[in-house]
């Protein structure tokens, strides 16, 4: 179980995609006064993934990937987004928001594993986030060198309560899933954390932990883990190539601090 990813799919969606893009710029204003966070996100280089599985597309020609332009599926996957007013994070659409999806795909997240929970906290949270968060599609075009972006724009209103109650979900649902690392530690599971990292998870979260932050125009999102865990996570850089330009890591001793400016 990767406690990072539960951490980080709790503000955005998980999403197997079979669109890819090269690249994503975002940029934001966080508006202090109308307490709003207001975002441009621009995708650049949108192509097919190559990755889909061959074997489960060979009956149908028109749903193989391929490498110069988008297949059938991935063409209606496209469409959605402008349908739906989607909106996607990090490089290759492994995060989404969708606001039609969202409701259900939450819980069953939350829900997924023998210790997942949900309640109050997760479900004033998922209404938060309907009714605050507003996504505008800005359209599609292409670049000099010929290759195909997009842009969005998205809204996130009354910041001073849905940061809380983000914050409020994360710590409930790493507590429920503190059994499961300490399985996964004794079990020595591959890509587990150290029992360093599990003894400083339960010891932060006694009380109230803030994973994510915004001051000023500054956004931080914190990551509990010992210095040995961050070093693997970081390990070779693959990590950080993939996230938007401006989004850094910076590792401290209690915590590795994902920080945007």
């Amino acid at each position: 179980m990767n406690l990072i990813r539960l951490a980080i799919v709790t503000t955005s969606l998980v999403f197997s995609s079979c669109i890819e893009f090269e690249r994503q710029e975002i940029s934001y204003i966080h508006d202090d006064d109308k307490d709003e966070l207001r975002l441009t996100l621009v995708y650049e280089g949108i192509f097919g993934s190559l990755k889909e599985g061959f074997e489960s597309k060979k009956k149908d020609a028109q749903d193989l990937p391929h490498k110069d332009r988008l297949n059938r599926k991935q063409i209606k996957q496209v469409e959605s987004v402008l349908e739906q007013n989607r909106a996607f994070f990090f490089t290759n659409w492994i995060f989404e928001y969708s606001p039609n999806t969202l409701p259900k795909m939450l819980q069953e997240l939350f829900q997924r594993t023998p210790n997942g929970i949900f309640a109050k906290p997760e479900q004033d949270l998922i209404e938060a986030l309907l009714k605050n968060v507003e996504v505008e599609n800005i359209g599609f075009f292409k670049d000099e060198a010929g290759k195909l972006c997009g842009a969005q724009t998205m809204r996130i209103s009354n910041l001073s309560k849905v940061i809380p109650l983000i914050n409020t979900v994360i710590r409930r649902q790493m507590l429920a899933h503190l059994p499961e690392l300490r399985e996964e530690v004794i079990k020595n599971t591959k890509g587990t954390y150290t029992q360093g990292t599990v003894d400083l998870i339960a010891q932060k979260l006694k009380d109230e932990y803030s994973f994510l932050q915004i001051d000023g125009n500054r956004i931080t999102f914190q990551m509990i883990m010992n210095l040995v865990d961050q070093g693997n996570f970081t390990k070779g850089g693959k990590r950080a190539e993939e996230l938007p330009t401006g989004t850094r890591f910076a590792k401290r001793d209690d915590h590795l601090l994902l920080e945007y400016r």
